[in-house]
């Protein structure tokens, strides 16, 4: 070793507390609503969704829920989490009572936490 060479410190050595910028950015966002398919079961009571709950984790539902068909119909119901299905693609509800918001069997709504 010179004695130019004492001085000299290690950047690597230095710089190995900072995380690499792949895991500074990989953390996902939580996600506020998905898009669902309404399914009608006539043992789902009024004014009830049963959802999953794979589902209700991952949008942050508790005690309610929202769905909205196109937009425009907003419903408020409270959520049934079920804990017996992984089906994170579709919830239930009232056939009577989705019929009288004008909701038709299998459609396709958006579902999320109310605010």
């Amino acid at each position: 070793m010179s004695s130019g060479d004492e001085g000299k410190v290690d950047i690597g050595k230095m710089l190995s507390f900072i995380p690499p910028a792949s895991t500074l950015y990989s953390k996902q966002s939580k996600i506020q609503e998905k898009r669902v398919k309404l399914i009608h079961d006539a043992a789902v009571e009024q004014g009830t969704l049963r959802i999953s709950k794979k589902l209700a984790t991952e949008l942050g539902i508790t005690d309610e829920a929202e769905i909205a068909v196109g937009g425009k119909i907003r419903l408020r119901l409270k959520a049934a989490i079920d804990e017996s299905t992984d089906d994170d693609t579709s919830v239930w509800a009232n056939p009577d009572e989705m019929r009288e918001h004008g909701i038709a069997d299998r459609s396709t709504v958006s579902v999320r936490s109310p605010k």
